[in-house]
């Protein structure tokens, strides 16, 4: 299986691993990067359809999208299931963000 954005794997995967009790399996990993690849559409998207957007450093994008709540919304989701899978992958991706900041300061 290829890896979509060696980034995004880097990023989850040190999330997962570093902040959750257990390693997840190669499936729900799969499944958080599928999600962060819906994620980063959604953040070129928005760069594309905002002016403003384009100015921001990456990260201050990334955090003006997500929060506890989830992320923005995904149009190429089709299902109930498939929208908490991606909510729950943007959620777990702010959480490990703000415990990486509080531990910066």
């Amino acid at each position: 299986m290829a890896v979509r954005a060696p980034w995004a794997q880097f990023i989850f995967r040190k999330a997962t691993i570093g902040h959750m009790i257990q390693p997840v399996g190669a499936k729900t990993l799969n499944r958080h990067l599928n999600n962060l690849w819906l994620l980063g559409g959604e953040l070129i998207r928005s760069i594309n359809m905002d002016p403003e957007d384009r100015e921001k450093a990456p990260m201050e994008l990334l955090l003006d999208n997500i929060d506890e709540t989830g992320g923005p919304y995904c149009r190429h989701l089709d299902s109930e299931e498939q929208m908490r899978a991606y909510e729950a992958t943007c959620k777990k991706l702010f959480k490990f963000l703000r415990e990486r900041k509080s531990n910066e300061s």
